[in-house]
């Protein structure tokens, strides 16, 4: 076997603050990948713009990590070597697996929905639930919304939450076509990712005390 060249891409926005809000995303995959990663890159990228015009009173770092699929080792890289110190770090945002995937149903053959699929988990630390809860209201499979800890947490948030990061918000799922040659842009579209992003906007814009 040969060695896999691979690397993460992070944007920071130094505005002189206290603190940082960090967002997250993996950007390595099997195959394609394009509801399982395309939908959370296009999350992240929709908040890198919108937060970089709001302007908050705060740094602001975008990361985007490859080798998920070596137990998080971009990730963990980053967390050993880059991110800010929990104590400077004002929330981690991580949107991970498959947040605005296609549903289907399971006819003679598989049909395609104009829904997303529930097959999507979200959590957040107690600091923050309640407004994640309100701003995810309604979103299929996000609008339960479970506590940050080692039993709900998954992808790479669960070395964020061992690593004493507070508050934290974070996305990860599957779907029907996870992990398989056929995630792609029939399990995605942007009716789908624009939901999640703005309901991501609004549970950033609450912790932050602004309007989204």
């Amino acid at each position: 076997m040969g060695r896999r060249p691979a690397y993460n891409l992070i944007g920071r926005l130094d505005r002189g603050a206290r603190k940082t809000l960090i967002v997250t995303t993996p950007r390595s995959g099997w195959f394609t990948c394009a509801a399982e990663r395309g939908a959370g890159v296009a999350v992240w990228l929709s908040l890198a713009r919108w937060l970089a015009a709001a302007k908050p009173g705060v740094n602001l770092e975008f990361v985007a990590t490859s080798g998920h699929e070596y137990i998080y080792l971009g990730g963990e890289q980053y967390l050993e070597h880059h991110a800010p110190k929990p104590a400077d770090t004002w929330m981690w945002v991580h949107v991970g697996a498959s947040a605005a995937a296609r549903d289907w149903h399971e006819l003679a053959t598989l049909r395609p929905l104009p829904s997303a699929d529930s097959q999507r988990v979200l959590t957040a630390t107690p600091e923050v639930i309640e407004a994640t809860r309100r701003a995810f209201k309604g979103l299929s499979g996000l609008e339960a919304v479970y506590p940050a800890d080692r039993a709900n947490a998954g992808g790479e948030l669960v070395n964020v939450i061992a690593a004493g990061y507070t508050p934290a918000i974070g996305l990860y799922g599957g779907h029907r076509y996870f992990h398989a040659p056929g995630d792609d842009m029939r399990c995605v579209s942007g009716d789908l990712v624009a939901p999640v992003a703005a309901a991501f906007r609004a549970a950033i814009a609450a912790s932050l005390g602004q309007a989204a």
